[in-house]
């Protein structure tokens, strides 16, 4: 569940103990298997790390500022006012909404996301065409007013 290998080591542990402290109340013979019981109990403590984290949105690393300053190179400053203008707009949006666009281009299912940010799934493909609408008309709009080059 894409939780970094340090922590993932600390996630299990957690839940080794929390199945340890709660196994009396497993139900034997019940509808569920233990084993779902135990892979449940570690998919709720991954979906909590992943909420208590605050995702800072970070800054370009070298190999993708490298691009960048390539493609400045071969448009001129016209890229790099483009990436001004999106990083502008983006940061409008609001930090949920800017999560979600950040996890779906990293491909992660709507159904993960959904219960990262503890919302429906319906509600978070909602929110994510919204963002995506939005962006699109202000692309549009700074185009005919002549802020950007490109759509």
């Amino acid at each position: 569940m894409n939780v970094p290998d340090a922590t993932a080591e600390e996630v299990a542990a957690d839940v080794l103990m929390t199945v340890h402290g709660k196994l009396g109340a497993f139900r034997f013979g019940g509808r569920a298997k233990m084993t779902t019981w135990i892979f449940e109990i570690a998919k709720n403590r991954a979906i909590d790390y992943h909420r208590s984290q605050k995702h800072e949105f970070e800054e370009l690393d070298a190999s993708l500022a490298s691009t960048e300053q390539h493609a400045e190179a071969e448009h001129g400053t016209c890229a790099n006012n483009e990436m001004v203008w999106i990083r502008t707009r983006l940061a409008e949006l609001s930090e949920q909404d800017q999560q979600i666009l950040k996890w779906r281009a990293l491909d992660f299912p709507f159904g993960q996301i959904a219960k990262w940010v503890d919302m429906s799934e319906g509600a978070v493909r909602v929110r994510h065409k919204r963002a995506l609408d939005k962006l699109k008309h202000q692309a549009k709009v700074a185009a005919t007013q002549g802020e950007l080059t490109n759509e």
